[in-house]
């Protein structure tokens, strides 16, 4: 394994990378960005400013600056998906993740590894607000709310799902396999996406009604373990007003005590691929306890969507990172004899790429500071 100088000077160079592709009247705020946020845990927005610049009234109208332009965060989306390598094939993992009253959705490629790497991220309010009045409310909360309600009135929470899935597609140029989570089975998201031919693999839930072609019945009273399913299609993009889809149930477990119900439109891929596809959906949730553990985003508390995800694109964004010289580091490795590579560690004691790479960035980063 290289060393920890080496692990940095990769780190460092991307970083130059991404500020030398940016517009250069842009480059100063990324350039700003990747220092306060990228690779570095959260205290809070202007704390982390203060960090990067000593002087705390520049390093406020700087934070300012860089949480307010859009075109930052449309260029850092751009660095997300390249660093993804997505392909058709690809399946990419959508889930929220909510920070104080705010919420992201974020689309990660899954490895197969136990992290999944972060390709969009889109932001709103969350649907949990303390109401008016209740003894969790304060000012910003009701402020929170109010805001919510502006923002609902132009867009409603399904349709600021489907607006991100569509901009994530249309940068991409193609359509990847998508893999969501139980609270992404409404109709509308379902009929977004097979409008636009993408392969989905949705979990739902045990009481959802569907029509098997007889009748009208819950998934839990399906009979078979792969099934054959109608839903209704009030988009009318189907011929007869209903779609026709798939669903594959898993076996129960000591660790499953519960099977899941997996609505899919892959009518190509067994049943057993299509539970390993779903099975590797909850890298994404493993990625979001890195984001709010190891770089400290439980902290966060932002009161625009859109400043949560400037900063979160910066913090996902240094994950990709630590992914691309994992990358590097295993093809080296491939090229020492086999007698000769390190003996692999315990695999209940295996670290995950992110917690290993970042551990040793930090490690050599604190030993420049220190050493005298």
């Amino acid at each position: 394994m290289p060393s920890q100088t080496n692990i940095a000077k990769n780190v460092n160079k991307i970083k130059r990378n991404i500020v030398s592709r940016t517009v250069k009247r842009h480059r100063a705020l990324v350039r700003f960005g990747l220092s306060a946020f990228c690779l570095h845990p959260f205290q809070s927005g202007r704390s982390n400013a203060r960090q990067t610049i000593p002087t705390a009234r520049t390093a406020t109208h700087k934070l300012e600056r860089l949480l307010a332009n859009q075109s930052v965060a449309t260029q850092l989306s751009n660095e997300l998906i390249a660093f993804a390598d997505t392909t058709p094939k690809t399946v990419v993992n959508v889930d929220h993740t909510d920070a104080n009253y705010l919420t992201s959705l974020v689309g990660a490629v899954q490895t197969g590894k136990g992290r999944a790497v972060p390709v969009f991220v889109g932001s709103t309010f969350a649907h949990d607000i303390p109401s008016f009045g209740s003894r969790h409310s304060t000012k910003r909360t009701d402020q929170l709310r109010k805001m919510r309600a502006e923002e609902r009135k132009e867009i409603s929470w399904h349709e600021s799902i489907v607006s991100t899935l569509g901009c994530f597609v249309e940068s991409l140029g193609f359509t990847p396999r998508f893999a969501f989570d139980r609270g992404f089975g409404s109709i509308a998201i379902i009929s977004y996406l097979v409008s636009i031919d993408a392969i989905f693999y949705i979990r739902l839930k045990s009481g959802r009604i569907v029509d098997d072609g007889y009748q009208q019945i819950r998934v839990k009273d399906i009979k078979e373990d792969d099934e054959i399913v109608e839903l209704e299609d009030p988009s009318g993009n189907s011929p007869d007003g209903k779609l026709l889809l798939r669903v594959v149930r898993s076996r129960k477990s000591r660790r499953c005590k519960e099977p899941w119900y997996i609505l899919t439109n892959d009518f190509e891929s067994g049943r057993e691929k299509i539970i390993r596809i779903y099975y590797h959906r909850f890298e994404i949730e493993e990625s979001f306890r890195d984001l709010k553990h190891i770089f400290e985003f439980k902290r966060v508390r932002f009161n625009k969507p859109a400043h949560l995800r400037v900063v979160l694109l910066f913090a996902l964004l240094g994950i990709s990172i630590l992914h691309r010289i994992r990358q590097m580091l295993a093809k080296t490795q491939r090229k020492i004899p086999r007698k000769q590579r390190p003996k692999p560690p315990n695999p209940r004691k295996k670290l995950s790429f992110v917690r290993e790479m970042y551990e040793k960035y930090v490690c050599f980063n604190r030993s420049v500071v220190w050493s005298f």
